[in-house]
């Protein structure tokens, strides 16, 4: 597959963030929780242009900056931070984790809907604070490694292989909040490997003839 250079790459993601945006009407004031803190975080949010900005400040996870739709500094940090540099199979993880940090709320017919940023926390006064929701957690990608497993075990290995590579995808894009995480997503990234290779040597592998008898 091609290996595209981060810089060129860097542009390409962004405009897959700008053709999601371009199709909806951004509320300014972003968030839709309606805690008692709610008008002085908003006052607060005034010197950043969109909510989402302030994902991009706050955090320095890859997911919560695709989920902001700034696809340019989110590969800069998968580069960085796990060095990599073919982001075209991520396409898809991408845009479904920006689609899934926002909702889309129609009040008339005739006017684009208006877009809302689902946060992590609707308690969450402060904007250091302010972060979009986690689409991906340790406990979904546990239920897409237990599906990979069933296939394995249909001899379905065609479909197995594909949930694997789904499951290691999805990984860099978890956030990792304790400890704990940090050692079980580092076993699942050193086992899931492991099990796709075999599955690959078993997919490549040609079929083997019964022996013959000689008559």
């Amino acid at each position: 597959m091609l290996i595209l250079r981060v810089g060129v790459l860097s542009s390409a993601l962004d405009d897959w963030a700008k053709e999601e945006e371009s199709r909806n009407v951004i509320d300014p004031e972003g968030g839709w929780e309606l805690d008692t803190n709610a008008a002085e975080t908003e006052e607060q949010e005034d010197e950043f242009e969109d909510a989402t900005e302030l994902w991009v400040h706050n955090s320095s996870f890859a997911t919560d900056n695709v989920a902001a739709g700034s696809f340019g500094t989110a590969i800069q940090l998968l580069n960085r931070q796990f060095g990599i540099i073919n982001f075209v199979p991520l396409k898809a993880l991408f845009l479904s984790t920006y689609k899934s940090s926002h909702v889309y709320l129609s009040f008339v017919t005739s006017m684009p809907p208006v877009q809302l940023h689902v946060r992590r926390s609707s308690s969450a006064s402060s904007t250091s604070r302010v972060l979009p929701v986690a689409v991906r957690t340790l406990t979904t990608i546990h239920v897409e490694l237990t599906e990979g497993f069933h296939l394995v075990s249909g001899n379905k290995l065609q479909d197995a292989r594909a949930a694997f590579r789904s499951v290691l995808q999805a990984l860099l894009l978890v956030i990792m909040s304790s400890d704990a995480d940090t050692v079980e997503i580092s076993a699942m990234t050193t086992d899931v490997p492991g099990i796709d290779s075999l599955l690959e040597l078993s997919l490549d592998s040609p079929p083997q003839n019964p022996p013959h008898d000689g008559s």
